[in-house]
């Protein structure tokens, strides 16, 4: 690796892994080797690491799921420590220094951000990894009211597959890619009435929960409001992204990063602390995405250095055609309104 200051450790989110998000050429045939943020950052003399969080790497053929007994958020703040001691170390080594990180955590990612400096708060400011942080598109407040509902009937739901002794959550990714690779053309078992690639881009294009309109990607529509193709990225792409999603997630994971955006589920240690961060923090938001929903946690932070992005191409009105969660790293202009700001931001806080 080069010897630079700039460095950024990236944290990817739910259903995805790294290369998933932001290494796509390393597994999808139709994408160059060299596509993706990661390349991008790092052809832009940024020193860039990463890690797979540990549900990511469980086989498909797994059948005993005990081990994410106790896979929840404090498992994935001790693991991304972990790695960033790690990255730190050979930074050292290889002649960067040992000085902290800058970290970036998108969707499920920047909640599991905010809870590793929370923590750091009781730390010295000698033994803390993180130097600043880019939050993508999730919060971990809300003042959303719908947002707040969704949120606590989906804790509930997951609450209640681990008191009916389910450790493991289905990624429903992988089915729909594998049939909308298979037989595009076909009868969709998994959303009735669309064929399997209409399926995939509904999955894609539309809004998650209701009153909410964010999604994963900006979608193209008939007169009849059926999905036609995607606005700004690869429909190839997104099949792509879909096939090569891993099998399972825990849900206590699931469980526990939308607790804190539930008013009734009950207090957690991971965000008591929020006004003692004080790193620079920058908030990055999809104008179709999540971002919006936790945009209140910026209010609750004790920095004094807080800036906001947020990548919109539509009237708000029109926020449910508009740039998606996912678009922030797969459409084709990303690396010109997402990753060139994300640069910047790196270089002036490095």
């Amino acid at each position: 690796p080069i010897r630079t200051a700039a460095n950024i450790f990236l944290l990817h989110g739910d259903y995805i892994d790294f290369e998933g998000i932001f290494l796509p050429g390393a597994k999808s045939p139709d994408i160059p080797d060299d596509v993706g943020a990661a390349v991008y950052l790092a052809q832009n003399n940024v020193d860039v690491w990463g890690i797979d969080q540990a549900w990511s790497l469980v086989p498909a053929t797994e059948t005993d799921f005990s081990f994410m007994t106790d896979w929840g958020m404090q498992r994935q703040v001790d693991d991304l420590n972990t790695a960033v001691s790690v990255a730190r170390f050979f930074r050292r080594v290889t002649g960067s220094g040992s000085g902290a990180m800058l970290l970036l955590g998108y969707s499920s990612g920047s909640p599991v951000g905010f809870a590793l400096l929370n923590q750091e708060t009781q730390l010295p400011a000698k033994s803390r990894n993180i130097q600043g942080f880019v939050a993508v598109d999730q919060g971990v407040k809300t003042d959303v009211a719908d947002w707040q509902t969704a949120m606590c009937e989906t804790v509930a739901n997951f609450q209640y597959l681990i008191d009916t002794g389910q450790l493991q959550d289905y990624n429903p990714l992988p089915f729909f890619g594998a049939a909308a690779r298979q037989d595009p053309d076909g009868a969709s078992e998994l959303i009735p009435g669309l064929t399997n690639l209409q399926a995939a881009l509904a999955l894609g294009s539309l809004p998650f929960f209701p009153g909410i309109t964010a999604h994963f990607l900006a979608g193209t529509f008939d007169a009849d409001g059926l999905p036609t193709g995607l606005q700004y990225s690869s429909v190839d792409h997104w099949i792509d992204f879909l096939v090569n999603a891993p099998p399972y997630e825990p849900a206590a994971f699931e469980r526990d990063e939308y607790i804190t955006s539930c008013p009734t589920a009950g207090d957690v240690p991971w965000d008591d602390r929020l006004g003692r961060i004080r790193v620079p923090v920058l908030y990055v938001m999809a104008g179709g995405g999540f971002g919006y929903t936790g945009e209140y946690t910026l209010s609750f932070l004790g920095s004094k250095d807080i800036s906001e992005l947020r990548v919109s191409l539509h009237d708000p009105a029109e926020a449910i055609l508009d740039f998606g969660h996912i678009d922030l790293w797969q459409a084709g202009n990303a690396s010109t309104l997402v990753w060139d700001p994300i640069l910047t931001w790196i270089r002036n806080h490095s």
